[in-house]
């Protein structure tokens, strides 16, 4: 699991530098760019699970490491899964970086060197990341859902997940932001207290899909170690172990059907 995951994310920070360079030489846009590597951060999860199918179906070659884990092994650490939430949470958030962007880059055409005015930037800014909602909602359903299907305790998993990349989003919008810009996109002075109460709305916002994905995975998460198990065997095998599979379960079935 950890070599799995180490190789993960040695792949989606190579990715994800390439993609924010590319982005950036293209647009010259440091919001776009971060947006771009972004969406390379979030297949996180899809290609850890890749490796772990590859690694599974490799197993059977001769010469090869046994690398086929139970179902307690097939689930991660703590914090492990809270790690790898909060790094693919915070690029979900980033994802409206990159239409934020090109929102703004588009407002003043004639002085792109120029960078726009504060409160025209946090209109723009406003609006590319209400459009980024269902980006948003779907990304932390999906988020939440792997977390319970992966993690030994999921619930607070999901929970911790939730409220570090609230914290990270909105400390670095503090800390980056210049008390006009702050003001102008959260209506707020900059100061402890709307820096909380940021951090709170954030949090919630995350938590309710996630928590949603959650009570999802937890119905999939035997399922997903089948396939994972089936993922170690040829086709022909496959569907031998289906079909008796089958059998029993229609066997099952009719047991109760009786009774």
């Amino acid at each position: 699991m950890k070599t799995t995951m180490t190789v993960s994310l040695l792949f989606v920070a190579v990715l994800a530098t390439i993609l924010f360079l590319l982005v950036w030489y293209l647009t010259n846009s440091v919001e776009a760019a971060r947006g771009a590597a972004s969406f390379a951060v979030t297949a996180l999860p899809s290609i850890s699970s890749w490796l772990e199918q590859s690694e599974a179906k490799q197993s059977s070659i001769p010469g090869k490491r046994m690398a086929i884990r139970s179902f307690e092994g097939f689930s991660i650490s703590l914090p492990v899964a809270i790690a790898v939430g909060t790094i693919v949470g915070v690029a979900i958030v980033n994802i409206a970086s990159f239409f934020s962007g090109f929102a703004a880059g588009m407002m003043r055409p004639e002085a792109a060197s120029q960078a726009p005015e504060v409160a025209e930037r946090a209109k723009a800014l406003a609006g590319a990341n209400f459009a980024n909602i269902p980006i948003f909602l779907v990304g932390f359903y999906l988020l939440g859902r792997w977390l319970s299907r992966r993690s030994r305790n999921a619930i607070f998993a999901v929970v911790l997940t939730a409220l570090l990349t609230a914290i990270i989003i909105r400390l670095l919008d503090f800390l980056v932001a210049s008390p006009e810009e702050w003001k102008a996109y959260y209506q707020q002075e900059r100061a402890v207290l709307s820096l909380l109460g940021a951090v709170f709305i954030q949090f919630a916002a995350i938590l309710v899909p996630s928590l949603l994905g959650f009570w999802r995975g937890r119905r999939e998460r035997t399922s997903q170690y089948m396939g994972y198990l089936l993922s170690a065997l040829p086709e022909d095998t496959q569907s031998s172990l289906v079909d008796l599979a089958f059998q029993e379960v229609r066997k099952n079935v009719e047991a109760r059907r009786s009774r």
